[in-house]
């Protein structure tokens, strides 16, 4: 019975690693804050990158944030996903319960090669936010005319 223990724990240390190995490749768990009041917390926005050919595309939560509110800084290796929530009652209101908290974020993921900071784009859409990131001319295939 004490084997089978050890072979559980083993798993889940090599699933760990294998968790912590992915964080270092896609920005690390570091580059993924939030931050309420003074504390900060390691939760959104929860991301996918996918590669798919000529670009990688990023979707992230963002439930609850307009445009306005998301902001995209894009370098020639990475892109930084930021943000703010603030809750503010009307004016000429004061608020009686807040429940929903002011919080701000920021998450970075970089990439395995070169892409072109200049052609991303963005939407938020259904508290999704979509970013297609091109990779670089450089790095795309050229067709070569054959001389016959």
């Amino acid at each position: 019975m004490r084997s089978s223990w050890v072979d559980v724990d083993r798993a889940f240390a090599e699933s760990e690693l294998f968790r912590r190995q992915l964080d270092a490749w896609f920005g690390g768990a570091s580059s993924r804050q939030v931050v309420r009041g003074q504390g900060t917390w390691n939760a959104l926005p929860d991301a996918t990158l996918l590669d798919e050919g000529t670009e990688y595309v990023i979707t992230a939560e963002v439930p609850g944030l307009t445009p306005e509110e998301v902001a995209l800084d894009a370098t020639a290796s990475g892109i930084t996903i930021s943000g703010q929530r603030k809750n503010n009652a009307p004016e000429g209101y004061a608020a009686h319960r807040i429940e929903r908290s002011s919080f701000r974020f920021a998450r970075t993921l970089t990439f395995p090669v070169k892409v072109d900071p200049d052609r991303v784009s963005a939407e938020v859409k259904a508290g999704v936010l979509t970013v297609r990131v091109p990779k670089s001319a450089e790095l795309q295939p050229r067709r070569v005319a054959v001389a016959g």
